[in-house]
């Protein structure tokens, strides 16, 4: 399933500035999203695209998270973006009419990190409810919150966080005092948010190579 836009994004998230490259690996996230492609296949076409070009790490980069040949830097590259592009088709899905009627809101799960994630919650402005990390879908929380200032997955980069939706009635149920939820349905231009997305790679490498947490 190719993203509902006339004009296919060129941006590719930690792909650095090689356009040649950029190509290449565009081709093979577009191919994985449309379940084309497995990841070990689009890796190994990565890397072979890079040693056809005779690429070599610059010194000191070679096997970290900056070195484009070495699997950190390429299952980055390809999960970020394909995490990035099906979070944005789940999130244009769910802003029908219909969809914001029945799912309203979601919940934002921490596999791990709970004390972490709990405390950028609140930074991010969200509140907890029932010590749960729940918005309406259009509450801004959901830009704050991710690592990429974008309202949809990922809100993190290594799985530790799972996102599932709230059926009307069972946010009304944790909310009884508040008004029924009509979240507003938006619009985004998917290609506009990769360029917001990457505004913010350079900050996210930096954290991963810190061994921060990402998100």
């Amino acid at each position: 399933m190719a993203v509902s836009r006339n004009s296919k994004p060129r941006i590719v998230l930690f792909g650095g500035t090689d356009p040649e490259f950029l190509g290449c690996a565009r081709e093979q996230i577009t191919d994985h999203v449309a379940g084309r492609l497995d990841h070990p296949t689009a890796k190994a076409r990565l890397r072979k695209f890079l040693g056809a070009r005779g690429y070599q790490p610059a010194p000191g980069d070679k096997g970290t998270i900056n070195d484009f040949e070495g699997d950190e830097r390429l299952d980055l590259i390809l999960q970020a973006n394909f995490r990035l592009e099906r979070g944005y088709l789940r999130w244009e899905k769910g802003q029908t009419k219909a969809m914001l009627e029945a799912w309203p809101a979601q919940e934002v799960v921490a596999l791990s990190n709970g004390v972490a994630y709990a405390a950028a919650w609140a930074a991010a402005g969200g509140v907890m409810v029932e010590d749960r990390m729940i918005a309406l879908l259009d509450d801004p929380v959901w830009e704050k919150f991710s690592p990429f200032g974008l309202p949809y997955e990922p809100f993190a980069l290594d799985g530790s966080l799972r996102v599932r939706g709230l059926l009307r009635t069972e946010w009304v149920g944790l909310n009884p005092f508040q008004a029924e939820p009509h979240p507003k349905g938006l619009t985004r231009s998917f290609a506009e948010d990769l360029e917001i997305a990457e505004t913010r790679c350079d900050e996210i490498l930096r954290g991963l190579a810190a061994g921060a947490l990402p998100s």
